[in-house]
């Protein structure tokens, strides 16, 4: 019996050790911090190693979920009230019986767009303000209604200049017909010449004969 306790004893002083060390592999968490940059919300996750995430926007618009996967949160497992920059607080959430990720849920003061990358050992979630995102679209529609009424100038234009050749051509052809008016006329009066005259020719052929 000794033997056997002994022998136990030996295989949990070997298996501890590994067991350490293969949770020291683990990524842990060493930093969270939020900022603001430009009106936009900068989230940073750092560890202290590369690490797997997935990022997800629930229907809620207020709520962001992080999950990390395989990685300690080290002493960030409680809520951690923010208050600045848009973000109100940022919460691990309850995963189940799951121990192969971690989720932080992050509660926004108003929705945003929401877009993730990783430099490094840091995660950065860049959130884009309402606000701005309005703003933008003020300037967008600005623009659109201004390439609108160029639009409408430019036909208006091109209509007048049409309108101007429909009222050209009825001139066009009124001045064309009457070139060959005058034509015609004096041609006329040519042939009545000679007859016109006639009375006058007899007249001095009659003093002459006296």
């Amino acid at each position: 019996m000794i033997r056997f306790l002994a022998l136990i004893s030996a295989i949990l002083i070997i298996a501890l050790p590994a067991v350490a060390e293969e949770t020291d592999k683990s990524p842990t968490v060493t930093n969270i911090n939020v900022e603001e940059k430009e009106g936009i919300t900068e989230i940073q996750i750092e560890a202290n190693s590369p690490f797997e995430y997935a990022v997800y926007t629930p229907l809620n618009p207020y709520r962001i979920a992080v999950e990390l996967k395989d990685i300690n949160l080290g002493r960030f497992t409680k809520k951690i009230v923010v208050g600045k920059a848009g973000v109100m607080e940022i919460a691990p959430a309850d995963t189940g019986d799951s121990r192969d990720f971690v989720r932080l849920d992050i509660i926004l003061a108003e929705p945003g767009e929401v877009k993730s990358f990783r430099e490094g050992n840091v995660l950065i979630l860049s959130v884009s303000k309402m606000e701005v995102k309005k703003q933008e679209h003020r300037a967008q529609s600005t623009e659109h209604r201004e390439v609108e009424v160029r639009k409408q100038e430019v036909l208006t234009e091109v209509k007048k200049d049409l309108e101007v050749k429909e009222q050209e051509k009825p001139a066009i052809a009124e001045d064309v017909a009457n070139s060959y008016v005058p034509k015609a006329s004096s041609e006329v009066k040519e042939e009545e010449k000679p007859a016109a005259e006639a009375p006058e020719t007899l007249k001095m052929h009659a003093i002459t004969d006296i």
